[in-house]
């Protein structure tokens, strides 16, 4: 819990329709540094926006990658 830095850039938007409404669905990546215990299923707050981790990534320099969807609220 608690505020951390974060880059977050939108990787793709798009809209399905389901029941006879449209639906959008964005994805996004957030890039925050390792050292965090961060799951895939957790949730990141920012702004009004709420983002589903799906998956989380380490690269060797230090940095952890989330691939995120975002959820209404």
């Amino acid at each position: 819990e608690g505020a951390i830095w974060a880059r977050i850039v939108e990787t793709s938007a798009s809209e399905s329709a389901a029941f006879d409404a449209l639906r959008p669905s964005v994805s996004a990546s957030v890039r925050i540094r390792a050292g965090r215990a961060i799951a895939a299923s957790w949730r990141i707050a920012w702004g009004a926006r709420v983002f589903r981790v799906l998956a989380v990534r380490a690269d060797e320099a230090g940095w952890l990658d989330l691939s995120c969807e975002e959820v209404s609220p």
